[in-house]
């Protein structure tokens, strides 16, 4: 034995002078047939390291091999890595000495040798007993090793022991590595990891699970693009047909757009003038063209003022309830179809002095919408998304009145008349103590530019317009649109805003919501609302609900101000009355339950 020993590590030193030598070789003597001596005498070392190699293995079967120092100095990987690097320089020298060139059609010269380009050698990849990596390691492995004629069982079985760490590495532990195990070794791994369901489900898992995008982003539609193709191929490899399933991806890929690349391929579809269902490849081309088009305009003052003068224009001619922000060129407000002064009814301070029950004898002499005052229909058609912040039903919150109850407070917000906008309190108080509650909510806000924060915000469905405090467009770093507005609100208090912004709303109880909001900036929208601390309120059923704002009893700042034209997309079923006629509504939104 220790002869057998002796004389493979004499093989072993040979082999590797050898091609030390080699490499000092000076170029004129790299001819042909020194080269071809060279490979015979390197194939004949290598045979008999083999032979001696596998007989050292059958000879030390059952014995444990990590005693052994031949095995210890792992002499076997040593050589067959200098013999593979040997013979690659070899047959590379060969070649370049052989091989005709293409462009001159004349023979290569043996006295000037081709550069020679030291190519990396190819890693095998490491598989530690992660299903996501099964597949690409069995490609690999079954293409370089498995499928390679010119390598022997005990090779194969060695390059895959080599390979595995963790749990496979374990499973595969008490197999020794002769020719006779490699075949099971390799199906004991395929039955272990191969297996197709759970690698579909989460390849599928992976396909489904893609965030949707709030804005215009070509890192975003790359991220989609390239995700989406790689679990198509992950599919395909593992067998499964592919042949109808164009247009469930491109339903999953669309609905994932921003809304602006959604209508650019909707439009693209609809031009095609073809009742033909669009496919995978057309949806490829026109995202590839998509994000090369936002990269070209990312940045680009032109396309950043274009897109802000077509949102000014989309949102400057919002009505207003809370608030309206009217353009400064003198247009003329309706008149009021109770003093007939230039302003809306529900601005009016005579018509908010009376009493809800004469108010609401006025509205239905007039022949007016009991939710928005509107001459034009009645409530049955009244199409606004609002209704009574006191008992959530179709009519004007200034037509709530109860039985018990003499005078209510109708009006939550007006205007200082130092022209900076300001919501009175959270509460109306009247002189009987009676309070309105107003919902307030914490949201997350995004700016174009990533960075995020959580404000506090009161939704008001009575103000068709929405708006953000200065602080707040600072500290988010928010770009402004030019605007030359005047804000106007019940009476006659003004305030002037110059800008407006773009941002996103995410709710903290919904992680699949987001919208995008366009506010008018104020310098300040609120006192601390509500103006003192509130006691809790007594409600077993909210106890356990997901309250948009769980402090709604503290005082706090209001950063901003969500209209009408967000109301509709937050609200979600599910209304709750408090037992007493006087307590509180609970509404679920998107945001969470508002009060």
């Amino acid at each position: 034995m220790d002869d057998l020993m002796n004389k493979q590590r004499e093989i072993a030193e040979q082999i590797i002078k050898n091609y030390n030598n080699y490499k000092k070789s000076p170029k004129e003597r790299l001819t042909k047939a020194y080269i071809e001596t060279r490979c015979e005498n390197l194939q004949v070392l290598w045979e008999k390291f083999m032979d001696s190699h596998f007989k050292i293995i059958c000879l030390t079967k059952g014995t444990d091999k990590s005693t052994l120092k031949y095995f210890q100095e792992d002499l076997y990987s040593t050589v067959e890595d200098t013999y593979c690097q040997y013979k690659s320089k070899l047959k590379e020298e060969m070649e370049a000495r052989t091989k005709i060139t293409k462009e001159s059609g004349r023979p290569t010269s043996e006295s000037s040798p081709m550069p020679e380009v030291k190519l990396p050698r190819i890693q095998l990849p490491v598989f530690s007993g992660n299903y996501e990596e099964w597949q690409t390691f069995y490609d690999m492995f079954l293409s370089l090793i498995h499928n390679n004629v010119s390598l022997s069982a005990v090779q194969k079985l060695h390059y895959l022991k080599s390979t595995l760490t963790g749990e496979p590495a374990t499973l595969l532990r008490n197999l020794s590595i002769e020719e006779a195990n490699y075949e099971e070794a390799w199906e004991k791994l395929k039955r272990r990891y191969n297996n197709k369901r759970y690698n579909s489900n989460e390849i599928l898992k992976r396909l489904f699970s893609q965030k949707a995008i709030t804005s215009e982003s070509p890192a975003a539609i790359k991220q989609i693009l390239d995700t989406t193709t790689s679990c198509i191929k992950s599919l395909k490899n593992l067998g499964l047909k592919s042949d109808s399933w164009d247009i469930f991806i491109i339903y999953l890929v669309v609905s994932k757009l921003d809304y602006e690349s959604h209508r650019q391929w909707e439009t693209e579809i609809s031009h095609s003038n073809t009742d033909d269902l669009p496919t995978w490849d057309q949806l490829v081309n026109f995202l590839e063209a998509r994000f090369r088009t936002l990269e070209m305009l990312e940045g680009t003052k032109n396309n950043a003022k274009s897109m802000n003068n077509n949102n000014v224009k989309q949102v400057s001619t919002k009505k207003s309830f809370h608030s309206k922000l009217e353009e400064d060129k003198g247009d003329k407000v309706k008149s009021c179809t109770f003093c007939t002064n230039q302003h809306l009814l529900y601005q009016c301070k005579q018509f908010g002095s009376k009493s809800p029950e004469e108010r609401s004898e006025f509205v239905q002499s007039k022949g007016l919408c009991y939710n928005c005052f509107s001459p034009s229909h009645n409530v049955r058609s009244c199409h606004q998304a609002t209704c009574c912040r006191r008992c959530g039903r179709r009519h004007h919150t200034l037509l709530h009145f109860e039985r018990d109850q003499q005078h209510v407070a109708t009006n939550s917000s007006s205007m200082s008349p130092g022209g900076v906008s300001k919501v009175v309190a959270h509460f109306a108080k009247e002189d009987h103590q009676s309070e309105v509650l107003l919902a307030t909510a914490l949201v997350e806000v995004v700016s174009t530019n990533g960075y995020s924060q959580i404000v506090r915000v009161l939704i008001d469905q009575g103000s068709e317009a929405s708006f953000i405090s200065e602080n707040t467009v600072q500290s988010l770093g928010l770009k402004r649109i030019p605007v030359n507005g005047i804000v106007s609100g019940v009476g006659n208090g003004q305030s002037r805003t110059k800008s407006m912004v773009a941002f996103s709303v995410k709710s903290l109880h919904n992680s699949d919501f987001c919208v995008t909001v366009h506010a008018f900036v104020l310098s300040s929208l609120t006192s601390f609302l509500p103006s003192s601390k509130t006691s809790i309120i007594n409600w077993p059923d909210i106890e356990n609900l997901p309250l948009a704002d769980p402090k709604y009893g503290l005082p706090g700042k209001i950063d901003m101000i969500l209209g009408v034209d967000v109301h509709s997309m937050i609200i979600s079923d599910g209304l709750l009355k408090h037992p007493s006629q006087s307590g509180p509504i609970a509404q679920n939104t998107k945001l969470g339950w508002i009060l």
